[in-house]
């Protein structure tokens, strides 16, 4: 079995991060129902931010890193994550547009926002936007490995890591020191109309002792 090393992504790698995203998330089309009847411009859309993060332009302090495949050279998962300072430093200003999205879509960026307001108040933290493997690739430790990274940096440093995690992904960071915090968030209903009544949950690691 061939290698896993885990690198910063560069603006080579923007393609291959939206790839991962759109076979990773089966759910794309809850938040942003726009990428069914317009899935070319969805990817360019995904593609250009990711970009942006990559090349330092985008206005928040995010990064992508990758877990690369040394035999194939393919992307075999990815990290996108934000250093934040202060999660209060200004006032909430509610998200009433981003492409792709509809109401329910705002209602969701917007709890997000607000819990993690609350959660964290002014501490400085890590927080896992999104964390995701090429189907192929998982259970190899692509995801284990790019978080692994990120735990020597927070521990170094001192910093609480914080995500929101699926069902099916709370065993996993159980596994790696992550703590339910009891608050959760309700997922986007289907284009439809439907709900499946799913929740993502938020999930603290404390820095451990070095």
């Amino acid at each position: 079995m061939s290698a896993i090393v885990v690198r910063p992504a560069t603006s080579e790698d923007t393609a291959a991060i939206e790839n991962v995203e759109a076979t990773a998330f089966s759910d794309t089309h809850r938040i942003f129902p726009g990428s069914l009847s317009d899935p070319d411009g969805f990817t360019k859309f995904q593609i250009e931010k990711n970009r942006k993060i990559i090349a330092g332009e985008d206005e928040s302090t995010q990064t992508w890193t990758v877990a690369q495949d040394t035999s194939t050279g393919s992307i075999a998962a990815i990290m996108r994550l934000e250093h934040v300072q202060n999660a209060c430093e200004k006032p909430h200003t509610p998200i009433t547009d981003v492409p792709f999205a509809r109401a329910d879509s705002l209602r969701f960026f917007n709890e997000v926002t607000l819990t993690r307001r609350d959660i964290m108040g002014t501490r400085p933290h890590f927080y896992v936007h999104i964390l995701a493997t090429r189907p192929q690739f998982q259970r190899r430790g692509c995801a284990h490995a790019l978080l692994s990274h990120l735990f020597i940096n927070a521990d170094t440093v001192g910093r609480p890591i914080y995500l929101e995690a699926s069902p099916v992904g709370i065993p996993f960071y159980k596994k790696l020191g992550f703590v339910e915090d009891g608050a959760t968030v309700l997922f986007p209903c289907a284009p439809d109309g439907e709900r499946d009544g799913m929740v993502v949950t938020v999930m603290v690691r404390k820095p451990q002792s070095m």
